[in-house]
């Protein structure tokens, strides 16, 4: 992540940095396959978003909407908590130990902060306006 004029640029290539994913697709050998027949795989998506140094709150709030809305600290695409049908992903969609899984672009991403990212939140004051959080990465 670099700082340029009044941009915030992080670029990534949506492939965990710090942890493994599952396997996708799901093999219809596995017993998972009763339950989410998911065919996508995992592959890297080179991106590169400039984003607000100083970010104003939307003059007309609304809901997120589906496909990528941030990207969390271990590089991964931050979707909305709706699965492509509109209901709750973690009660639908089959996801792997660090709750994520590929859509039909293949791009990996989590519905959701994983839990292990609750042992890596920073304690004590809050850090300046010029570095992101730890926890939630960058918001677009």
């Amino acid at each position: 992540m670099t700082v340029s004029h009044s941009k915030r640029i992080v670029s990534f290539n949506d492939l965990p940095i710090d942890h493994s994913s599952g396997i996708f697709p799901i093999s219809s050998s596995d017993t998972a396959h009763r339950y989410d027949q998911n065919p996508n795989q995992i592959e890297a998506h080179a991106t590169t978003w400039q984003l607000p140094l100083d970010p104003a709150p939307a003059a007309h709030p609304s809901c997120t909407p589906g496909g990528p809305i941030g990207v969390l600290e271990d590089g991964v695409y931050l979707y909305n908590a709706l699965d492509g049908e509109g209901r709750d992903a973690a009660a639908h969609e089959l996801l792997d130990a660090c709750a994520g899984h590929p859509d039909m672009s293949d791009s990996y991403h989590h519905h959701d902060i994983p839990s292990a990212f609750s042992k890596r939140r920073p304690t004590g004051p809050r850090r300046s306006s010029d570095t992101h959080s730890t926890v939630t990465g960058s918001m677009s």
